[in-house]
Formats: C-alpha cells, structure tokens, sequence
C-alpha cells in the first residue's frame, strides 16, 4: 500500500495565506502599488469582466502560467481549487466540483468542457492537453450551456492562446532540470503586411528521464516526451472584422500508461518488487497521444451586433499498450488504439440595447464526431498456468464506434431590473442522434469464460434536451457583487461498448444524466482593488449519474457502465488575492467538497448498495495558496535588477478512486511545497529562475486501480525537481 503521509496542517497553511493576502493589501502604502487589474472573460453574454460574471470561476493569467512553469491541464490542479485530473485505469478525465470521468471507452463524453479559444477539445487522449503560449486559462465552475459551445454539467476550461502582436517580437524560455528534465519554448509575432495581416507561431519540446526502474531490463519506463506547436494567422482589414486562421498540433509519449503494482499479481500478497518507483515488466508497455487541429474564426461587428463564427476539425488519437499481469510472468496483455476525429460549427450573435437595459446572445452549434476504436486483449504463453480455460494466443478484439450528431440553439438575455440590479435568463435546446456500430471478435478461451463474440452489432437512439438557467445578481457597491444562480445541465446518454459478457449479445445503452444546480456567490473588490475577495456556496443534485467501474466476474475484473442513481454535491468556495504592499502578494484558492451517492443501489453487483458512499476523485478538502515577493535592487547584477521570490503550496485531502470506497482505493491527502527565485533586468528582456517543486520531496499517489486479474496498482506523484529555467524576450 502507499505510504501514509503526516496529519497535515493544511487547514492553518490556507488560513494563513487567506491572512496574508489580507494584510499585504490592507497594509499597501505605496501609491504606486501594483493592482489586481479585472480580466474580460467568456463566461458572460457580452464578454464581461471576471468579477461581473455570476458564477464560480478562477482565472490564471499568462505570465502566471510561464512564471509558475505550468505546461498541462493536470498541472491547473495544483493552483484551482475543486479541480482534479483523474485516472480510471489508465484513462485520464478532469474533474470539477468532484464529477468528472470520461469512462475508459468511446461510448461516453466526459462531463467537464475543455476549450482552445472556443473550440471544443474534450476527449480522453486530450483531457491532459499542454498548455501552449496561452494569454489566460478560464476555469468555470457548474453546469454550462447557454453561452458558448458544448453542454457540461460539471463547468469548462478555457484555454485563451495569445494574439499575434503587431510588431515583430520573439520570445525564448529553456529550462532544465534534475532527473534529465529540459524544455524549449519560443514564441514570434511576425507581421507580414502591416497592422491587417499579422502571424504568430509557437513551439515547445520537453523530455525527462524516468524515475521508474523496470528490474527486468533496466529501463525507465515513465520518462516522457513532449512536442507542440501553434500557429494563428490574423486578418484585420479594418476594426469591424477580424477572421483568425489557426493550427495546432501536441504529442506525448511515455512508457508507462497507468501505474506501479502494489499488490501480487491476483490482488494479494506483496507487490514485485515491493518498493516504490520500481516494476518487473516483461512486455513492453506504450502511451502514446495525438492531438491537433484546424479552425477559422470570424469576428465582425457592424454597428450594435457582434458575429462570430467558429469552423473547427479535431483530431485526436492514443495508442496504449499494457502488462495487465504486472509481473515478469507472461499471462496477458491489452494493445489499444483509440479515435476521435470531430467537425464543429458554432455561430453566435450578441447585441445590446442600452436605452432599454438589455443585452443578449443567440447561438446556434452542431458537431459531428465519430469516435472509434480497434482494442485487443491478449492472453500469453502462461497462461494456462492461471487461467486453464485459456490457451497462448487466446484473444478479445473489439471494434466498436459510436457516430453521434448534435445540434443546439441556445441564448441568453440579460435586464437591468434597475441601477444595481441585473436579471440573466439563458436556455439551450439540444437535439442528438448517435449510432452504434459494434463487433467482438472472441477466441474460443475466452468464449468459454463467458465472453460475448458479436460478428455485428447496430443501433440508433435520437433524444431533445432542454437546459434553463437564470441569474439574479446585486451590486451593493461599485466594487461587489452578490448573485444567485441557478442551472441545469444534460449529459448525453451512450453505449458500454467495453467487453460484453453472455447472455448479452449487444452493448447495453445507459441513459441521460441530469443535473440542477443552485449557486449563491459574492464577489468583490476592496481598497482600490488590492485585495480580491470571492465566495461561493452550491449544491449540485445528480439523476441518472453514469459511472464507469471494476467489478470481479469470475477470473476477471471487468469494466462495467451504468446509471447510477442520484448523486448529491454541495460545499463553499473561497478565492483571495491581494497585492500591494512593500512588494508582496498573495493568492488563496480553496474548497470544502461533500459528495455522495444518495441512491446507488446494486452498485456493486447484484444486491450489493453503495448509497451513502463518496463519489471518487472528490477530495473533502483542496486548495493552494502563494506568496510572492517582489522587489527593485539597489545595484544591478550582471545587468538584473529585479528580484522575484515566491512559495506554492498546495494540498488536498484523501478521496476515492472507486464508488466502492474500499480502503485499498483510498488516495491519502498530499500536500506539496515549491519555491523559486528569479533575477531580471528592468524592461523584462532577461529572467533567470531557479525553482523547486515538491521541495519536501513528499511521497503521495494520484490515483488507484485494479486491473484484470485483480492487480492492485497505482500512479506515483512526481518526487522533488530542483531546476533553472532563462526566458528572454526580442
């Protein structure tokens, strides 16, 4: 089992940044302080200032982002509280509020939206997405649906790249660090004709060395490599249009898709070999990820009216390949690659009336996404050592694809009831049509065992959603602002189109899952916007919740979708920010979660209830908090005259990984120091920073599993990484 951690002081830490915040802008003296400059985000009919926008959300700037060396989605949920990148045998998915998940197969949609300036990327390959020269990350917090793109239940990610500039600048960050860790990125804003037509194109590359042995051939299996580059190409003829061209494309790569065993190869006795950050491994194990994609955006704005269009082709791809005996036995393997080609089309109209009080927004969006799969499981020369119904060469293959089709109208309205009063009314109208195309191809092994061969399988489902929401806010001051919020959301229904088991000779379809969701939120700006103070409390209730588990079946555990009832999920919210005084500043993000299975009845086989247990991948407790401090030497050094120092910390508490709540799925709390220092010159041409993350080189695990043969594994947190990163600017 993973090594337990300290009670943590966590609690006090949080308590202390949320003072430190307060005290560094209470106590700024200094006219020329910095301020917390307010940022236009999406999530808002007329694209409004962050504090004006009635829900939960958490914004991080670009420079936060470099500064802070944060290059993946996984990474956001070190400084955004209620955020979680989960992993469900090898298939990672993001979780916001404790709901997330993607199932581990093409038939399910994950629940959390993640965007690249308007276009959705929301897959399983990318649910780990680099984050790529970007001028913002939004994270959105609740059900989404009348503003922009895809419906979500659980909130959306934003990814905002940067705009090409108009003059020509180039922008270079290098970084290495212990454990064989390097990364290269540069950035070049080009125009090509003028202020009209302007170019910019980015790049990074990164690699590490592993730190996890393989005792049977020496390698270092979790080392990973990392390509991505970008391009966006802007004409601007005049103010009232504007149309983007833009290119993406990332790769990653490593030799370890899902995790260490800590457990013997049938779930008992000592894992081999019995220490961390070690394995046996036999086979050769792959993850490899794909990602990139086209679009063309449209801006243009005669008079009062705004349009936008969106064109967008996606392309995302993994192929994994696993030791499912964890051992340096040969039992079995499974060697899978998955697609998820995606067209979309979004439009969206804005206008405002402001001698009548109202604005508002019409959008239509429609995608077309044909998501497919070629999976094989393998049995190996021994076997019928383990398993004497099978035989070397004994094999599942399983192609399934699931075509769905959607389109929604949605629009929202907004009224100034008075001068300090603002009503929001928004709907979405969805239609979606999926078809299901399913063949398992069985050796007879495994058919006497019970798996299901189906030479072919087809269905079609067609189903209408609609999604109210409706915002009531108040500014009791110019500086604050209170709202109450409510929304429903709708995730689609699909197919468990994993492994079947006879009787059943067709996948099984689960149903559409609901939720509503009630937001009381406060926001607010204090002492001429050095300190930030946010707010919010929900509660969030799930019909039909789908979820994606292990159970045993015979010789095997095997993967299992279903409804699972009603889940509930409520808790507060806290952001602080302040900044000001003497060079010091601050930041808080902090949640307290409660999430449960109010009704979960069979949820571990027949007869078997998991009402009243946690839902996975939500921690009671999250949060991070920092303090940094800057300040102007009084001689240069080398040129640099400017120092920066900052500590991260961030914690969270103990979750599950399975409905289950076994003990042997219990992920402990974690909390995680870093620190870094940096010198650069007064115009911000030159930085070095030398860094630490985990700098108590804590030991904590990121998720759990079980594999086939009742494997218990789990995936190791990176240990301590002391670097130096040199960023310059042209």
């Amino acid at each position: 089992m993973p090594r337990k951690t300290r009670r943590s002081r966590a609690p006090r830490l949080l308590l202390a940044g949320a003072g430190l915040c307060v005290a560094g802008a209470a106590l700024a003296a200094d006219p020329l302080a910095l301020r917390l400059d307010p940022v236009v985000v999406l999530a808002h009919p007329q694209d409004a200032p962050e504090q004006q926008v009635p829900a939960s959300l958490s914004v991080l700037d670009g420079e936060t982002l470099e500064s802070q060396r944060l290059t993946s989605v996984g990474q956001l949920s070190r400084r955004v509280a209620n955020l979680q990148l989960g992993d469900l045998n090898g298939v990672r998915a993001v979780y916001l509020r404790g709901v997330g998940g993607g199932g581990r197969q093409v038939g399910f949609e994950p629940r959390a939206g993640l965007y690249v300036d308007g276009v959705l990327l929301s897959t399983p390959p990318s649910a780990n997405a680099l984050l790529l020269d970007l001028d913002r990350v939004e994270v959105i917090r609740g059900p989404q649906g009348s503003l922009f793109g895809q419906n979500t239940v659980s909130g959306a990610i934003s990814l905002m790249t940067r705009e090409p500039g108009e003059d020509t600048a180039l922008q270079v960050r290098a970084g290495y660090g212990d454990g064989g860790y390097g990364r290269l990125a540069a950035a070049l804003d080009a125009p090509l004709a003028g202020p009209a037509l302007r170019m910019r194109a980015s790049l990074s590359l990164a690699g590490r060395q592993g730190y996890t042995l393989n005792q049977v051939d020496g390698r270092e299996l979790d080392q990973n490599r990392e390509a991505a580059g970008r391009w966006r190409l802007r004409w601007q003829p005049d103010p009232e249009l504007r149309l983007d061209l833009a290119g993406d494309l990332a790769l990653q790569a490593s030799q370890m898709p899902t995790g260490e065993s800590l457990s013997g190869t049938f779930g008992t006795g000592p894992a081999l070999p019995p220490a961390l950050f070690q394995v046996a491994l036999n086979t050769p194990q792959t993850d490899q990820n794909r990602n990139g994609g086209l679009a063309a955006t449209l801006h243009w704005t005669p008079g009062p009216v705004e349009l936008t269009s969106i064109s967008a082709y996606r392309y995302a791809v993994r192929h994994w390949r696993v030791d499912l005996d964890y051992s340096p036995r040969d039992y079995n393997l499974i060697d899978y690659t998955d697609r998820y080609p995606r067209l979309s089309q979004e439009l969206r109209l804005r206008r405002d009336w402001p001698g009548l009080g109202l604005d508002g927004l019409l959008g239509l969006y429609y995608y077309d996404q044909r998501p497919h799969s070629e999976r094989q499981l393998l049995a190996l020369s021994e076997i019928g050592a383990v398993v004497p119904a099978l035989a070397p060469g004994d094999f599942v293959d399983l192609y399934p694809e699931v075509h769905t089709r959607s389109l929604a109208l949605f629009g929202t309205l907004g009224y100034r009831l008075a001068a300090d009063w603002r009503l929001d009314a928004g709907v979405r109208a969805t239609w979606l049509a999926q078809r299901l195309r399913y063949r398992s191809e069985v050796s007879g092994g495994y058919q006497s065992l019970g798996v299901s061969a189906i030479p072919q399988a087809l269905d079609r489902d067609e189903a209408l959603s609609l999604s109210p929401d409706l915002a009531l806010s108040y500014r009791p001051w110019s500086q604050a602002r209170l709202y109450l919020r409510y929304a429903r959301g709708v995730k689609d229904g699909g197919y468990d189109v994993d492994t079947q088991f006879a009787p059943r000779t067709q996948p099984a379809r689960f149903e559409a899952e609901t939720v509503d969701s009630l937001e009381l939120g406060f926001k607010s700006d204090w002492l001429a916007r050095r300190l930030r103070a946010n707010a919010a409390l929900f509660v969030s209730e799930y019909r039909d919740f789908q979820v994606s588990q292990f159970q045993p079946n015979g010789s095997f555990v095997v993967p299992v979708m279903a409804n699972a009832g009603k889940v509930r999920i409520w808790g507060p919210e806290l952001e602080l920010a302040g900044s000001g005084w003497h060079g010091f500043g601050g930041r808080l993000s902090a949640a307290w979660l409660h999430a449960e299975y109010r009704e979960f009845k069979d949820g571990g086989g027949a007869g078997v209830d998991f009402s009243g247990r946690r839902s996975e991948f939500a921690p009671a407790w999250s949060g991070s908090a920092s303090l940094d401090y800057r300040r102007r030497l009084a001689q240069a050094w080398l040129g640099l005259d400017t120092l920066r120092g900052e500590l991260l910390y961030d914690w969270r508490s103990s979750f599950f990984t399975q409905p289950s709540n076994l003990p042997s799925f219990r992920a402990d709390a974690r909390s995680l120091l870093g620190a870094q220092l940096s010198l650069a010159d007064a115009g911000g041409r030159v930085e070095w920073t030398l860094y630490a993350d985990n700098l108590l080189d804590e030991r904590y695990v990121e998720s759990l599993n079980r594999a086939t043969l009742g494997t218990l594994y789990a995936r190791q947190g990176d240990p301590r990484r002391i670097g130096i990163q040199l960023a310059l600017s042209f």
